[in-house]
């Protein structure tokens, strides 16, 4: 099975997660196990664990996990950061993405052309993923993709970086 066909499969144990996200076990079971969960783990990660009980993974859930921590640290509040994240891990773009049609981009995905780009926008509590490419600025790319055509300040992760470093943490 290729590493995109896995995306959504169980496969890592929370310890790995914690490892590769530069956290320790007990917040992430504070995210966890807090109401309402901010981590979005599904029943079938929920019902996969390894004895002693550790959760099994999807890359997807570990994506949102180490966005969501990402987000927090850049000031957001923990639920709201989650939220955020899901907006990349859990939905996906269609193929119009600002000024110019673009490919499509299935949850979890990086855009298959240009850099893939969090954003939140103020006022919002969704995550967008947008492409950027090198021939247009980063405000441009920002700024005809705003929040409901308003143009409005927003913290910006560069995704790509933080999909590769956590793929490479937990396929090793």
């Amino acid at each position: 099975m290729s590493f995109e066909d896995s995306l959504y499969s169980p496969r890592y144990p929370s310890p790995k997660v914690c490892s590769a996200v530069g956290v320790p076990l007990d917040k992430m079971k504070h995210l966890v196990f807090r109401k309402p969960s901010v981590i979005l783990l599904t029943e079938a990660e929920r019902a996969a664990a390894e004895p002693g009980g550790a959760f099994l993974w999807s890359f997807q859930r570990a994506l949102q996990f180490a966005l969501t921590v990402k987000l927090n640290r850049m000031g957001l509040q923990t639920r709201h950061a989650a939220l955020i994240a899901a907006g990349f891990t859990d939905v996906g773009n269609d193929a119009w993405d600002g000024p110019e049609p673009t490919v499509e981009r299935l949850p979890c995905h990086l855009f298959k052309e240009g850099q893939t780009l969090l954003v939140a926008y103020e006022g919002s509590t969704e995550g967008h993923a947008i492409c950027w490419r090198p021939a247009q600025t980063l405000a441009t790319a920002l700024l005809t993709r705003s929040h409901q055509g308003r143009s409005e300040d927003a913290i910006v992760v560069h995704v790509d970086p933080i999909f590769h470093r956590l793929r490479a943490a937990l396929e090793s």
